[in-house]
């Protein structure tokens, strides 16, 4: 695929490799797995086991619990009830970032256990975010990744490799208009970077289920380039 700009200078990251990725390009078409929606919030009284979900809370107290495994245990309220933040991977330092009284929004997969509602290792976010604010934020894309590439990192690599190893459109006007296509440099972009009102739209189930213009687009260039190989 011609590409749309010069590599960036920086290196590629060797922890990438164990992914199967080694080039830029291949960044950009490591496409998420699914998308967190950061643009919604819940109360804890909302909260249903297995979703994702985020919240606004404030911290009760924190302790390092040692049964049935060492853990850190953060227990968090809102007005319509409490839940319990279980960190199993944690620094002894990190039980004084829970002070009580600390406001605090949590994102991740809820679970509910004899405890009540639990967040296993949540992101955590230092203080509140006014609702009207948090409706402008796009949704956060997750990716599929191993141990010791950490899903920020895989972002931030990601955004890079969009900036400057992004396919170029490489078909014909008329060929994407007979086919109903999307250019490839949107599609690509799209399943990325879903805007922020994806939700609201369908956008996000399209894009969760691989479904819509920018995966039919994609899905065509795979055919397409499967073809192009037999032939040669």
């Amino acid at each position: 695929m011609p590409k749309s700009s010069a590599p960036p200078v920086s290196p590629f990251p060797e922890s990438l490799h164990k992914l199967g990725l080694s080039r830029w390009v291949d960044l950009v078409l490591h496409f998420p797995s699914r998308y967190d929606n950061e643009s919604q919030l819940w109360t804890l009284d909302q909260v249903v086991p297995g979703q994702f979900a985020q919240v606004q809370v404030v911290v009760i107290s924190s302790r390092i619990q040692f049964r049935p495994r060492r853990m850190l245990v953060v227990e968090v309220e809102d007005s319509t009830g409490r839940a319990l933040l279980r960190f199993l991977h944690f620094k002894d330092s990190q039980k004084n970032a829970f002070p009580p009284g600390q406001k605090l929004r949590v994102l991740g997969d809820a679970r509910r256990s004899l405890a009540g509602v639990e967040f296993i290792h949540p992101r955590i976010r230092a203080g509140w975010m006014d609702p009207l604010t948090l409706e402008a934020k796009p949704l956060v894309p997750v990716y599929p990744t191993t141990a010791g590439v950490s899903q920020i990192n895989l972002r931030r690599w990601v955004h890079q490799a969009l900036l400057h190893a992004l396919p170029r459109e490489w078909l014909s006007a008329s060929m994407l208009e007979s086919n109903g296509l999307m250019p490839l440099p949107d599609a690509i972009r799209l399943i990325h970077e879903p805007p922020a009102d994806a939700q609201d739209t369908g956008l996000m189930n399209e894009l969760s289920q691989r479904e819509g213009a920018a995966w039919n687009r994609i899905r065509f260039d795979e055919l397409l380039a499967q073809q192009v190989v037999l032939r040669r």
